[in-house]
């Protein structure tokens, strides 16, 4: 995508360039997957997944100022009718409370976004530090912070540098995140959920063991009912999603926002009500279910039914071979 848009050695229209250029200059631009993880790439270096969800929008058509709009509208239509039923006392404490809340909600992303600036500096200074030696990005990545440091003293090898990359890529495709993770250490996995210690479920609901192979019960956590065809995505960079698409993927970060314009559900792994992609969801009126193990119960190309009021998932149709 830099090569055809030629963000890169600026042979983009002026007008793109331009606004692109200033989004990446601000705060924004020290955002990206994995944002906590120095290692990871940020959308300054990066520009390219930006670039794919500008067009993944445009290719869909989606109106993303429209659902904006409704969603705006009909936040402002409960509130309207909750004043109605409220006495003039109440109601001016009810209309103050929530022009503070919409003027004020955004500070909550605040300690997040100072963090990720502070890991982006950091991040930045490694890099230069280790191209002074030779090291690209990626390499840098690989070392310890002790490492970095001393780098003028000694340098490890670049078949142990490769090394480590190959073991945290292995690692990476096998970790599991468990449902519950308690203050002493213990943590618990979906297969736990009915050991005598814990019980940990989807739900709590007593009828959990009826799930079956198609219709799925997890944690609602954003209403609606639609109807979509899943795509099973691991890396928001990879993502190629439609206006049918319903999400599936282990959880997400605000890296992966630009993919809630376009998709029509999402189902995550692991996650609760105040986890990011529940609250985007609810903010984009997209229906939201928190079902154990979705990536490896659903398959790219099924069609399901998601319910993010109750929390089911239903398969209507398996992907064919």
């Amino acid at each position: 995508i830099n090569a055809e848009y030629g963000f890169l050695n600026e042979k983009a229209p002026p007008l793109f360039q331009k606004h692109l250029a200033d989004f990446l200059d601000t705060v924004y631009g020290c955002r990206g997957p994995r944002e906590v993880d120095t290692g990871a790439p940020r959308f300054r270096e990066r520009p390219d997944v930006l670039i794919s969800s500008v067009l993944s929008i445009l290719n869909t058509g989606t109106d993303v100022a429209g659902d904006f709009e409704r969603t705006a509208k009909g936040a402002q239509k409960w509130l309207d009718e909750a004043l109605e039923q409220s006495g003039p006392i109440r109601s001016a404490l009810l209309s103050a409370c929530f022009v503070r809340m919409r003027a004020l909600m955004g500070l909550r992303e605040l300690p997040k976004l100072k963090s990720v600036q502070f890991l982006a500096a950091v991040r930045e200074a490694s890099i230069a530090i280790g191209a002074s030696h030779g090291l690209t990005a990626d390499q840098v990545s690989m070392l310890t912070i002790e490492e970095v440091e001393g780098l003028q003293q000694h340098q490890p090898s670049l078949e142990e540098l490769n090394a480590r990359a190959a073991d945290f890529a292995r690692a990476c495709r096998r970790v599991r995140l468990p449902n519950v993770l308690l203050t002493d250490g213990k943590f618990y996995f979906p297969e736990d959920a009915h050991s005598d210690e814990l019980r940990v479920g989807d739900n709590d609901n007593d009828d959990d063991d009826d799930d079956d192979a198609d219709v799925m019960k997890g944690l609602g956590v954003s209403s609606g009912v639609v109807e979509g065809v899943c795509r099973i995505v691991f890396d928001p960079n990879e993502a190629v999603l439609d206006n049918n698409s319903v999400l599936v993927c282990p959880s997400t970060d605000p890296a992966w926002t630009p993919l809630f314009m376009t998709l029509r559900a999402l189902i995550c792994d692991t996650g609760g009500q105040l986890t990011h992609g529940s609250v985007v969801c609810r903010e984009l009126g997209k229906p939201g279910v928190v079902l154990s193990n979705a990536t490896t119960r659903l398959q790219t190309g099924d069609r399901v039914r998601v319910d993010g009021r109750t929390g089911k998932v239903t398969v209507l149709s398996r992907r064919r071979e």
